[in-house]
């Protein structure tokens, strides 16, 4: 699918009015776990779709549309289901992306109909996103997966809007019409929560670590440690997949609490640390932005 991706991004060539970053990644085993066993949500593993993953951030909305245009002529979605559009109709928590759901088969493997997820979301959309995780895990909210309390997860739904506006794309239901009112509203929530004021706080406070040059990688094993506040990289190169794919799954059997670990496939480091943000607290163009229109 990645192939796919970088060969539609191609395509479209000047068209788009800025930098495409593509990554692709396997599902953590403990999201894998929590989403089997999310109340409400009867699922099966072979059911999944985002199991493997791929992402697409570009610079605005217009780019993603031209994206998604040229992607649905060539993509092998999934019949059912297969395009959930959360941009033009964003999630009640603020969340907008487009997910697209297709299916692979690589007989050469005895594979067949396996899903891939591709998301595809402007800069600004992926800043909001990058933000809410950095929050949950700062404060062991797990707002993504429906915790928080009320204030927190209504600063990040006005978050949303805020940025809704800006790029011109439809609001979440319950948002106030008037433009000053949103803003009152999300200054008065800052007072109480003091979010704004714990992200930058942490902002860029986990250390990258890497003892090699990376610069001929193309897989990356990711190894968080927000206890101790350092992301440790192991870069991989493409005919080296296969040891990639065993230090990530050794790493993820053994590690603990407050660890996450990580597989992803892109081009550069550079790409891979614009992509995840998150895993060094990397959220500075969300604070700015955020600052910036309110």
């Amino acid at each position: 699918m990645e192939t796919l991706l970088r060969s539609v991004a191609d395509g479209c060539g000047e068209s788009l009015s800025g930098e495409v970053l593509i990554v692709s990644r396997l599902k953590r085993m403990d999201t894998i776990v929590g989403k089997l066993r999310r109340p409400g949500l009867s699922l099966k593993l072979n059911e999944m779709n985002d199991i493997a993953g791929c992402r697409v951030i570009l610079t605005g909305q217009r780019d993603v549309e031209l994206f998604y245009d040229a992607l649905v002529e060539r993509a092998p979605i999934k019949p059912e289901k297969g395009i959930k559009n959360y941009i033009e109709c964003p999630k009640d928590d603020g969340y907008r992306s487009i997910h697209i759901i297709t299916r692979h088969s690589s007989p050469g493997a005895g594979l067949n109909g396996l899903y891939c997820e591709t998301q595809i979301r402007t800069r600004l959309q992926h800043a909001w996103a990058t933000a809410l995780e950095t929050y949950d895990v700062v404060g062991g909210k797990g707002i993504k997966f429906g915790g928080g309390d009320a204030d927190e997860k209504r600063f990040f739904v006005l978050a949303s809007a805020l940025f809704s506006l800006t790029e011109g794309t439809p609001l979440s239901s319950g948002i106030p019409a008037v433009l000053e009112e949103l803003r009152e509203e999300l200054r008065e929530l800052e007072k109480r929560c003091l979010i704004v004021e714990k992200l930058r706080a942490c902002s860029g406070s986990v250390t990258i670590l890497s003892s090699e040059d990376l610069s001929y990688a193309e897989y990356f094993v990711l190894d968080i440690n927000y206890e101790l506040q350092f992301t440790r990289i192991y870069g991989y190169a493409e005919c080296e997949s296969d040891d990639a794919e065993r230090v990530f799954f050794e790493m993820e059997r053994d590690k603990g609490p407050l660890r996450d670990v990580l597989l992803v496939k892109a081009v550069s480091i550079k790409n891979l640390l614009d992509a995840y943000p998150n895993y060094s607290m990397d959220i500075q163009f969300f604070l700015q932005c955020l600052h910036e229109l309110a």
